[in-house]
């Protein structure tokens, strides 16, 4: 069950965080991280290619806006600043960006664009055409914490595999349930439940376990998808998930701490989950 294929959906405006993602992408904002023995400040999309490249995927479909032409400035390759780096003497930040170079090389790099945000599931459905088997599906504003060592993308392939199970994903535990996708399950060992069902922002949430947008599908999600689109009206990516797993599919929930997780597409949580990281960097 190796996947080797992402989808990255990043074409919303990120209005909970304007006003910068009136000129910053919100998937460029910094992270603090430590970087080949330094600290340094990278932006999430370049914290989450890292992950996905570490876990095995080289191919790589974007599915962006238009307007977001800083994303694609930023995933290219530029030789004029890695010389004058070096020429500098700055190896550390030369370093950094020769990796992602390497990365960016190694990678097969597709975009795909959304001229009007629908919303998660519809910008994942635009990837079809790229897309040949099962594959992950990794929000553009999340980023997961790797502990013991454990690239968190690996686990999600990982735990899928050890189960035989189609669909697997991440969860947390919430306060108040009613704004996410929650899920239904049993508890099959520590901190991995099998899902029963998946409810999209329920007024009465059957458990406080909220879904992260990080998801090991099969391509068989696809055609649950087009039901949707064939039907004209608004959807949520949990919509095919959740027939799938009634209909015929496992699915698998990993549970993290909520310190764990940063979420940048709100200001508070963003934050937060900046200040978290760079107080683990600087012990």
């Amino acid at each position: 069950m190796s996947v080797e294929t992402a989808v990255l959906p990043i074409a919303g405006i990120g209005t909970r965080m304007t006003p910068i993602t009136k000129a910053v992408p919100k998937e460029l904002l910094p992270l603090p991280v430590r970087y080949g023995g330094r600290i340094a400040v990278i932006p999430v999309i370049h914290a989450v290619l890292s992950k996905l490249y570490g876990a095995g995927i080289r191919h790589l479909v974007i599915v962006s806006s238009p307007k977001k032409t800083a994303i694609e400035r930023y995933l290219s390759k530029d030789e004029d600043l890695l010389n004058t780096l070096y020429r500098e003497g700055k190896t550390g930040e030369a370093d950094i960006l020769e990796d992602l170079h390497r990365i960016l090389d190694e990678m097969d790099i597709e975009m795909a664009y959304q001229d009007t945000p629908r919303g998660f599931g519809p910008a994942v459905y635009l990837a079809r055409e790229y897309v040949d088997g099962d594959f992950i599906i990794h929000t553009g504003d999340d980023y997961i914490l790797d502990r013991d060592g454990k690239n968190y993308v690996s686990r999600l392939i990982k735990t899928a595999t050890e189960h035989q199970a189609p669909i697997s994903t991440y969860v947390e535990k919430v306060e108040d349930p009613r704004h996410y996708g929650v899920i239904m399950g049993k508890e099959i060992d520590t901190g991995i439940y099998l899902i029963s069902d998946i409810v999209e922002k329920p007024r009465n949430p059957p458990s406080n376990l909220a879904v992260i947008a990080i998801y090991r599908v099969p391509i068989e999600v696809f055609s649950y998808m087009a039901r949707y689109e064939e039907k004209g009206r608004k959807w949520e990516l949990v919509d095919p998930i959740r027939d799938m797993i009634r209909e015929w599919a496992m699915g698998i929930a990993i549970e993290i701490d909520s310190d764990d997780r940063v979420d940048v597409g709100r200001p508070t949580t963003y934050i937060d989950g900046f200040t978290r990281m760079a107080r683990e960097i600087l012990g």
